[in-house]
């Protein structure tokens, strides 16, 4: 596989020259990743990549990752091998969707699912459940939320066709993968018994309003009181953590409270699940980001391609710090990798150590992909 390449903010004819230079084999897909406050028109650059015969899927992110450094503008392209045509699920606004028309993995191998979704559509971990469902572990997952740090939903998955809101791509790579997920937040208070959730909102947690046990807890610990004004910039050193049993807590991210009291996360929260408020410290956030580096490429070959799917809400955390976190990466990488490159996401996907793919929020996902013939 050739290397990912970084493209800074430019028109679209130049944009279209840089990508149409990747090589690229016939039956090979672009994925393009591209960061949200780009000046060029998203659709006239599929348009005239279309025009060239040149296939893309991807989606528009609250920044791109290359090497070391962040984006807020510019695009991340990448040439991947596929075995079979990119799948298009719309409609995750609502509980049913048709997965019917998605391929049937080889059974002699175990290959890459990249899943691209809409990160603030209602039922992202309810799609994922059915995509599992449907093909269990005879693929590998890896994937992220796309869409806009301004949290306006709107069409933010793309292939060559056009622009989707409440929808997800799945890219059926020719790629083996090895991963790493980590999060590093700690435990601050519970377990708290998520007694009513719908979808992304908790209502309770044990049988009170899940936004006054949350911001009597976050008072007594910052002295701070939690209004509309506040509530993003506290709230994002104080996740919510769902338990599972011998690992770590799947993080969850409050980003609003309602009239009525409740939370509103990225991602869903299952009902009667035991939950947790975390905390955080940003030297254990950027160790994690280390060590699940080393995790997926202690064994990486020069030709592997290293996507990093890290939340956006590290970057807020961890402000002057994030540059660390970059740092941790390369340093964790073996000799002679490939550079990383990927996306600051709105929730992270991963085959997880439950043995099912998960939705995570403020994780970092390291995913490196070796083709396979």
């Amino acid at each position: 596989m050739p290397g990912a390449i970084f493209c800074h903010d430019a028109d679209v004819p130049t944009l279209v020259k840089q990508i149409g230079q990747l090589p690229r084999s016939d039956g090979d897909t672009v994925l393009l990743l591209i960061a949200e406050h780009s000046a060029f028109d998203v659709p006239a650059l599929l348009a005239a990549l279309r025009a060239e015969n040149i296939p893309v899927a991807g989606g528009v992110f609250p920044g791109v990752i290359y090497g070391e450094s962040r984006y807020e503008k510019g695009l991340v392209a990448d040439v991947l091998p596929i075995y079979a045509q990119t799948s298009r699920i719309t409609g995750l606004n609502a509980t049913s969707f048709d997965l019917t028309g998605l391929p049937e993995p080889p059974d002699r191998q175990c290959l890459t699912a990249l899943v691209l979704v809409d990160g603030l559509t209602k039922h992202v971990a309810l799609f994922l459940d059915h995509l599992f469902r449907r093909l269990a572990n005879r693929v590998r997952y890896v994937g992220g939320g796309a869409g806009s740090l301004s949290f306006q939903q709107k069409p933010c998955v793309f292939d060559s066709d056009g622009m989707y809101q409440d929808a997800a791509l799945v890219l059926w790579l020719k790629t083996k993968m090895a991963l790493g997920v980590r999060h590093g937040w700690q435990t601050l208070r519970g377990p708290f018994i998520a007694t009513q959730t719908e979808g992304t909102v908790v209502q309770q947690l044990s049988g009170q309003p899940a936004f006054k046990v949350y911001s009597e807890i976050i008072k007594n610990r910052t002295g701070r009181t939690l209004t509309r004004e506040n509530f993003f910039e506290i709230a994002k050193g104080y996740p919510l953590g769902i338990f599972h049993a011998r690992m770590d807590h799947i993080v969850r991210d409050p980003i609003a409270f309602t009239e009525d009291g409740s939370l509103v996360c990225v991602g869903e929260v299952p009902k009667h699940a035991l939950t947790y408020i975390l905390q955080g410290n940003r030297q254990k956030l950027v160790e994690h980001a280390h060590l699940a580096t080393n995790e997926a490429t202690r064994s990486a070959q020069p030709d592997q391609h290293n996507l990093i799917i890290d939340c956006i809400s590290r970057v807020l955390y961890l402000e002057d710090d994030f540059g660390k976190e970059l740092s941790a990466v390369r340093d964790a990488l073996p000799e002679g990798a490939a550079t990383p490159f990927g996306v600051l996401s709105l929730g992270e996907i991963a085959t997880y150590k439950t043995g099912r793919v998960e939705f995570f929020n403020k994780t970092f996902v390291l995913g490196s992909l070796q083709a396979v013939s």
